[in-house]
């Protein structure tokens, strides 16, 4: 048997699809919808899981304390595993804090965008009709027969 490469999700599902003799449409679609939520959810609960597992892992190895200077406040002496943790946490946090703000930037200017492109498009719409409409005069001017007096 040939060793098969996967680049994406969908060659892959398609395999599996084609494996188990899903040939109907219907099934193939649910097939790959269903399938690729399942294993995102699924990565995502190992991915949580396995960064847990090492915190925990960290925090347990290393006993260590030591006060935390923040210029103004000096904070008690806690396990620098402690302070580490709380600081890629809160890195984390910060991130995903500013990346919402970009998304919902980028979400306000497509919606701009979109409202745009309709307004267009009515606009065109309305071109499109008014020249049907209007009779094409150079046409009729061409036609009639020029009445001299």
């Amino acid at each position: 048997m040939k060793s098969c490469h996967f680049t994406d999700s969908v060659a892959l599902l398609s395999f599996i699809s084609r494996l188990l003799g899903a040939r109907n449409p219907i099934i193939a679609r649910v097939l790959r919808s269903d399938s690729v939520q399942f294993l995102k959810r699924i990565s995502s609960v190992l991915l949580l899981l396995l960064v847990l597992a090492f915190g925990l892992l960290f925090a347990v190895q290393n006993t260590a304390t030591a006060p935390l200077d923040l210029l103004f406040i000096q904070l008690a002496e806690q396990r620098i595993a402690l302070w580490i943790l709380l600081a890629f946490a809160g890195g984390g946090l910060l991130g995903m804090l500013l990346s919402a703000v970009v998304i919902m930037r980028l979400r306000a200017a497509a919606l701009l965008a979109r409202r745009q492109l309709k307004l267009r498009d009515k606009e065109l719409a309305k071109l499109r009709n008014a020249d049907r409409l209007v009779p094409n005069l150079a046409a009729e001017a061409q036609q009639s027969p020029v009445v001299t007096r």
